[in-house]
């Protein structure tokens, strides 16, 4: 079955080209959210974005080869890697008055168990599951997905489940089940869980 999120087309060549507008789809808002926290100009956002993604699509064979510090810490520094550039090449504008400057901004940012890391992994993790949650939605039945939202998402009972639903409580399970598993194979690699 074909990747939605098109990491297994930018990792592996002989499908790379059909992948990078749904990766595109489904990090630059994520990206974007993150550079907007640094209270960049609103013109400069879409920028940053484009040259992370650009810098992913150059550095993703590495990754390829790499996987000990998983996809959400590597995409981070690829977009940390984005700001360094910028300030290296002064077009980071000054601070507002009162927040850190860029150089000691930088070198907190690149501290993988400071806030700055935690205020990523948690809203990549959670963008990206809802992202994959949206885009697998058209592939089940809506009583199927409707079942697995009030299980996973509602935590409600499944007998409470199969009688609002009137359908068996057997397939509840099954309908968990299989969208589970398909957003197990979707998010492989993408979450560090």
């Amino acid at each position: 079955m074909e990747s939605i999120l098109g990491l297994e087309a930018l990792v592996h060549p002989p499908v790379r080209a059909r992948g990078p507008e749904r990766f595109h789809a489904l990090y630059a808002p994520l990206i974007r959210t993150w550079f907007a926290r640094f209270q960049l100009p609103e013109q400069d956002l879409d920028g940053y974005v484009r040259e992370t993604l650009a810098l992913v699509a150059d550095l993703v064979p590495d990754f390829g080869d790499d996987h000990t510090r998983g996809f959400r810490a590597w995409l981070r520094a690829s977009a940390l890697q984005v700001l360094h550039d910028a300030h290296r090449q002064h077009r980071l504008p000054p601070r507002p008055f009162g927040e850190p400057d860029w150089g000691p901004l930088l070198e907190s940012l690149a501290d993988l168990d400071g806030p700055n890391a935690e205020w990523w992994n948690s809203r990549h993790d959670r963008h990206v599951a809802l992202r994959l949650m949206e885009l697998l939605r058209s592939e089940f039945e809506p009583t199927e997905w409707r079942a697995f939202e009030m299980l996973v998402l509602e935590d409600l009972p499944a007998p409470k489940v199969a009688d609002f639903l009137q359908i068996s409580v057997n397939a509840t399970y099954i309908a968990k089940s299989r969208i589970l598993a398909r957003l197990r194979r979707e998010a492989a690699g993408l979450l560090d869980v």
